[in-house]
């Protein structure tokens, strides 16, 4: 019998939680769960009021993680205090990732040219942090044990700037990250996990052997299995609001 996927809780709104001026945080991490959890799903409406009331805060925090979440492009501001998902379409995935392809393979090539032994150790931590992740079906630590192992490729390559524009698509891709994983635990899934952890040693040991032709590989590779139920998702939206459309006007 497989084991559900686990979303991590929020913290209790009770105790240290609640110090002055976690309140933000804690609006940040309630939104940015729901929207990995896809219970915020891409085009859903945010009303201001509603958070206020389910977290039992105040405005001000709400609106200050609003204006966070915005920043990283999680949500989109409307007028009146609102906020939305950014709808997807294949437009915009696929202009994404063209950008995130070309930027994994341009920090994971400096990464292979100029890392040192303690930014492989970082590397392998990560690693194996996401590999414990896998093993606990815990999606909140696959997202971001994800995130951190791309961000430690990123940093060995010993360039603020390349760190920074990776760092910001990353975060834009938490948002995808959902789609990735929007399905029980099955054996589809868990093939599709196993891929990944292959494909991050495989770009492990090419950075530790200094493979520029392997490092392309892995993480040519990488990508594309990021890329695929994303397209597959986006192909199947749009064909089922066709669909409608045309039943609509038979």
């Amino acid at each position: 019998m497989t084991k559900p996927i686990q979303l991590r809780q929020r913290k209790s709104q009770g105790g240290a939680a609640k110090r002055r001026g976690d309140g933000p945080h804690i609006v940040y991490e309630y939104l940015r769960e729901r929207i990995l959890g896809m219970d915020l799903v891409a085009g859903r409406r945010i009303e201001e009021r509603t958070v206020v009331e389910d977290l039992g805060l105040s405005r001000t925090p709400v609106r200050q993680a609003f204006m966070w979440m915005a920043a990283e492009g999680l949500i989109e501001l409307l007028p009146n205090h609102g906020a939305r998902v950014p709808p997807l379409d294949l437009e915009e995935v696929r202009s994404f990732l063209e950008a995130f392809e070309f930027m994994q393979l341009a920090t994971a090539r400096l990464a292979c040219k100029r890392r040192n032994g303690q930014d492989l150790e970082e590397i392998r931590r990560q690693r194996d942090a996401y590999e414990a992740a896998a093993r606990a079906r815990d999606v909140k630590e696959l997202i971001d044990t994800n995130e951190e192992f791309h961000l430690a490729i990123a940093r060995a390559g010993h360039n603020g700037h390349m760190v920074r524009l990776i760092a910001d698509l990353l975060v834009k891709a938490l948002r995808l990250d959902g789609f990735w994983y929007d399905r029980p635990f099955d054996e589809g899934l868990d093939r599709s996990i196993e891929r990944s952890l292959e494909e991050h040693r495989s770009l492990v040991q090419a950075i530790e052997d200094q493979d520029i032709k392997g490092v392309e590989a892995a993480t040519s590779e990488h990508v594309h299995s990021f890329r695929r139920p994303l397209v597959e998702y986006l192909c199947r939206s749009e064909a089922t609001a066709l669909d409608s459309v045309l039943s609509e006007n038979g």
